[in-house]
Formats: structure tokens, C-alpha cells, sequence
């Protein structure tokens, strides 16, 4: 979701909230305050939360900006 100080704020499940924070910040050219996480329950894990596979892509399509 779009804020309303030019940053987003994504609600994801994940083991690395702080390594997907700083991925998803590079690819939205924001600094990392800017893009705020709230965790959504993580449930087990087999690999598929280890590594950020839609969280920026979500985020550019819903922030209407371009993927680097």
C-alpha cells in the first residue's frame, strides 16, 4: 500500500523481514525507512520465505513504479 510520506507499507509472510526490507527498498530506490513491513504469520518453512520472490514486484505494480 501506498503511505502517505512517498514510502509503502507491505503486509508479507517471511523468515528475513529486515533482508526483504533492504531488497525491496534498493528496487524501489527508497531508503530503507521508507518501506515498511508488518509480518503476516509464517507458518513452515521449505524454502519459499527465504528469498524475496514477489514482495517488490507487489510493491512496484501497487506503487506504480518501474523494477530496476
Amino acid at each position: 500500500m501506498p503511505a502517505d510520506d512517498g514510502g509503502v507499507e507491505l503486509y508479507i509472510a517471511t523468515q528475513w523481514l529486515h533482508a526483504d526490507q533492504r531488497q525491496v527498498a534498493a528496487a524501489l530506490d527508497l531508503p530503507d525507512e521508507k518501506v515498511r513491513f508488518t509480518l503476516a504469520g509464517v507458518g513452515g518453512a521449505f524454502g519459499g520465505r527465504e528469498d524475496v520472490s514477489m514482495q517488490a514486484h507487489a510493491a512496484c505494480w501497487r506503487y506504480a513504479r518501474a523494477v530496476r
